[in-house]
């Protein structure tokens, strides 16, 4: 919180400003639109529920007595229907809400710790509040079998190389600390990696595309997103890539040099 302190003759008076003004500015706003929302659907059931009577008195023969009875209801009835709509759409603005993608991986053995290492390309648009995300998780599957992946961070900068395509990644470009305490504000995209391993050497089962990769998280709120990767026949003839990661092409005898990326839990 931010305090800003203002003196006055009874003494000191101390105010507490919000940190997060946007929040405060987006629930003055969505309570300013729910009431124009409520005036305008009180007039328009208003507008059927009179629409109705004129029909049931011109149109029917039932008794005046029921007329104005199922006239007060029907106006109700589709005043309700029309805030149960908005409600929702409502909570939808009050709420963080990210569009969540993977696009390709690339994996690499390491022989040292006999586990194989997933960098999974990924992207995250924010089309709700601004929020932070938080626990990620990833579940490796192959046939009719699903078991837990670990995350792990960079200590140094990590090479990848493809082809004649060298990408150079640091613990920065991961996706999960990009987003760790750096709020997304809606409208925004951020690309990035997320880093992922499995025991094992898993190259027969990525080869052969009997695998897939289901990466979780959570905003702020705690509501959960998820995406999978699912592998596809067509080959990958370069390396997909952001705008504002650091790649180069390299010469065909440097494209076999690849070393164990340095991890930390």
């Amino acid at each position: 919180m931010e305090i800003s302190r203002h003196r006055s003759r009874g003494g000191e008076t101390i105010l507490i400003m919000p940190k997060f003004k946007w929040l405060k500015d987006t629930l003055d706003w969505i309570i300013r639109l729910q009431g124009a929302y409520a005036i305008l659907a009180t007039l328009l059931a208003g507008g059927v529920g009179t629409g109705i009577r004129a029909v049931l008195r011109y149109y029917t023969h039932l008794p005046a007595l029921w007329i104005t009875p199922i006239w007060l209801l029907s106006v109700a009835l589709i005043l309700s229907l029309l805030l149960l709509v908005a409600s929702r759409r409502w909570m939808d603005l009050a709420r963080p809400n990210f569009i969540f993608d993977l696009d390709n991986i690339i994996w690499v053995y390491d022989s040292a710790k006999d586990m194989t290492v997933f960098f999974i390309a990924a992207r995250i648009v924010s089309i709700g509040l601004p929020s932070i995300t938080q626990n990620w998780s990833a579940i490796y599957s192959a046939g009719e079998s699903s078991e837990p992946m670990k995350g792990f961070y960079l200590v140094g900068p990590y090479v990848l190389t493809l082809g004649n395509e060298q990408i150079t990644i640091d613990n920065d470009d991961l996706l999960n600390v990009k987003t760790a305490e750096t709020v997304i504000e809606k409208g925004r995209a951020v690309y990035g990696r997320l880093l992922f391993t499995i025991p094992g050497n898993r190259d027969a089962q990525i080869r052969s595309l009997h695998h897939r990769i289901e990466v979780r998280f959570c905003d702020y709120l705690a509501n959960s997103y998820s995406a999978s990767y699912i592998p596809s026949s067509r080959p990958l003839p370069s390396l997909t890539r952001h705008a504002h990661e650091k790649t180069q092409f390299i010469e065909p005898q440097q494209a076999n040099s690849q070393s164990s990326p340095q991890l930390s839990e």
